[in-house]
């Protein structure tokens, strides 16, 4: 199987631990050797996650050091749908909740916070 994943939102954070524990838990369970993952990266990726996180792994930098908020949108939704297709991916992860809209590659994403989406919670209830 050949798995994309989207880490070109900013490795900071509890959204870094959580790539962090899924990456080693895929080398862990053996997982980058029985799938091709590939993942999307800016350039400063190496320096947070790890060289040695990182083996196994292939990884593509895709966006600049320091890249916008503008320009990785534009790079998400744009360009990543045509990557992903090109590429013949299985699956496309999102492990940020932030996905492309408009592609034909069946995709994970993450939702860290759903009491946005409850509609038990009022923004009243919580301050």
């Amino acid at each position: 199987m050949r798995i994309g994943v989207n880490a070109t939102f900013h490795l900071t954070g509890g959204v870094l631990t959580y790539l962090r524990e899924i990456l080693l838990s895929w080398k862990v369970l053996g997982e980058t050797s029985r799938h091709d993952v590939i993942l999307f990266v800016r350039a400063e990726a190496s320096d947070v996650l790890g060289k040695d996180l990182l083996e196994g792994y292939s990884v593509q930098v895709v966006l600049p050091r320091g890249a916008s908020i503008l320009r990785k949108l534009a790079w998400e939704q744009v360009v990543l749908p045509r990557l992903a297709t090109r590429l013949c991916l299985d699956v496309l992860f999102c492990p940020n909740c932030f996905a492309p809209v408009l592609h034909s590659v069946p995709t994970v994403s993450t939702v860290h916070n759903g009491a946005p989406f409850s509609p038990m919670l009022k923004l009243r209830d919580v301050g």
